[in-house]
This record gives structure tokens, sequence and C-alpha cells, in this order.
């Protein structure tokens, strides 16, 4: 599919805003992809497509995800906002034809993170909270920073993340804590 035919498409699933935020992210995405050595259309299409379950309700993700075989755990289970990204890859790949393994592990973990991400996970990861839209206090400082060093943006954004999750005294997924820690460990390695 062109670039033009999915926007159409993914605004009559997501609305113009969601859709405005998704060439965003596509935008930042395929513009940090360069700099990091990334591939550039995988980003772009990741970060257009992250968000097309986002107007899903929480019942049609489960029965998306039931209807697929997927398991959800027991966090995505008391805070369904997560499931729109492991929905997101469902949809990405059956309704937009995507078969890139990538791609789709990018827009399913561009929530929570997770262990063991690539380069194009960190990207979308970040664009999606990094993206012209986004106005919240520090954001143009991570901006810079993604630009100069993908694994402190990350780790920069996911403090943030975790800190605001703690103030709200909401649940924090384990993949988050998870993809935190790997890449502290891995940051300490190079360190040596």
């Amino acid at each position: 599919m062109q670039r033009k035919e999915i926007e159409k498409k993914l605004e009559k699933m997501i609305g113009r805003e969601r859709l405005l935020h998704s060439i965003g992210v596509a935008d930042v995405a395929a513009d940090l992809a360069v700099i990091h050595g990334c591939d550039r259309e995988k980003a772009q299409t990741a970060g257009l497509l992250h968000d097309c379950a986002k107007a899903l309700t929480p019942e049609d993700m489960m029965k998306l995800i039931s209807s697929e075989g997927l398991a959800i755990d027991e966090e995505e289970r008391l805070e369904p906002g997560l499931l729109h990204a492991p929905v997101g890859a469902i949809i990405a790949s059956k309704s937009f034809g995507v078969e890139d393994r990538d791609i789709l592990r990018a827009i399913a973990r561009h929530t929570t993170g997770d262990s063991d991400m690539t380069c194009l996970d960190k990207i979308i990861y970040l664009a999606d909270a990094i993206e012209p839209g986004r106005t919240f206090p520090g954001a143009d400082e991570l901006r810079k920073l993604s630009r100069r060093d993908l694994d402190e943006a990350v780790l920069m954004l996911q403090e943030r993340t975790i800190n605001r999750l703690l103030h709200r005294r909401t649940i924090i997924h384990s993949r988050t804590i998870a993809a935190r820690n790997d890449l502290l460990k891995r940051h300490m390695h190079r360190r040596g």
C-alpha cells in the first residue's frame, strides 16, 4: 500500500486528529532512523500505523486478541489502554498487509517497550512521545537528546513515564521495567 492510501484508510479508522499525530510520529521516526542507521521506510511505516487500533473499544480489542489466540497479562487486563499496541500490530498485518516482523514488533512494543529493544523499537517508542504535537515539559530536551543518543533518550523517556505512573498511582507494566533495566545493563557494560 502507498502512504496516501494508508493515510486515507487510517483516517477512517482513527479520525483526523489521531491521523495527524500518526503522521508526525512517522516523520520523526523516519528522521531518527536516518540519524541512527535504521531502516527509514520501516520506521515511517511503523510510525504511521502505531496507533491504528487506538479508536477501538477495550471490548473490541479483547475480541480481536481472543480471535487471534494472543495471550494478555494481568497488567493489560487492569490497564486496557495498553492493548492498542499489540492489537495495532494485528491490524497492521490484517488490514494494511504489513508482513515485516520488525515493523509489527515495533508497533506492538510502542507503549511499554520491552527488554532487548531493537533500534526500530526504540525509535517508534520515542517518536510517539516527541512528535511535534507533544508539548509536555522537557519535550524539547528529549527531542534534542533523541538525535544525539537514542539509548539515553529512551532511558529519559522511560524514567519520565515511570515517574508519571507512580505519581498517578497506576500500574507500571513489567515490560516497561524490563526495558529500562535491560537498557541500563547494556549502558553499564558499554561504559565498562
